[in-house]
């Protein structure tokens, strides 16, 4: 039998994987909508793509949000490497906007993001090319991500030799 503090320890982690959830899917809208115009979006981004028009974001939510748009934009170059080598036949270019940047995001938390279990990653990434994407895109999504995570278990950019002579 479960006792409050571990009751209390589910609903504190099942909420916080909510709220992270909806960071992602923000960041994704954000990603996409800079991608498709070519435009950077300020701040102000995460307050106009909120999930509803009665909704605000909350502040952890923006937070996260910020932080992973900062981070997948500051790494942008080396994310990209490292999709397109694990991306076989399938250029980032050709790949679907959505799909890359998906991607993008699931590399920057896998790479940069070490306090988040690897699977946990693969499993965001995954809903959300199910919930955004077309048929296929979640066994693309997953087979990438999964040979990522083999390759550089752990490691972020800087600490692997792998990464660093991409």
């Amino acid at each position: 039998m479960a006792n409050n503090y571990d009751i209390y320890i589910y609903f504190i982690a099942k909420k916080m994987k909510i709220k992270r959830r909806w960071a992602r899917e923000l960041t994704l809208k954000i990603l996409y909508a800079s991608d498709i115009t070519n435009q950077i979006e300020t701040e102000d981004s995460l307050e106009e793509l909120s999930w509803s028009e009665d909704k605000k974001v909350s502040k952890s939510v923006s937070i996260y949000a910020q932080k992973l748009v900062q981070g997948i934009r500051e790494n942008a170059s080396s994310i990209d490497k490292v999709i397109s080598k694990y991306s076989k036949n399938w250029k980032i270019s050709r790949q679907s906007v959505i799909d890359r940047n998906i991607l993008r995001m699931a590399v920057y938390e896998l790479i940069y993001c070490l306090d988040i279990p690897n699977i946990v990653v693969i499993d965001e990434a995954i809903e959300l090319s199910k919930k955004y994407s077309d048929k296929d895109s979640p066994s693309f999504i997953n087979g990438v991500l999964d040979a990522i995570r083999k390759d550089y278990n752990g490691c972020t950019l800087g600490e692997t030799s792998k990464l660093s002579n991409m």
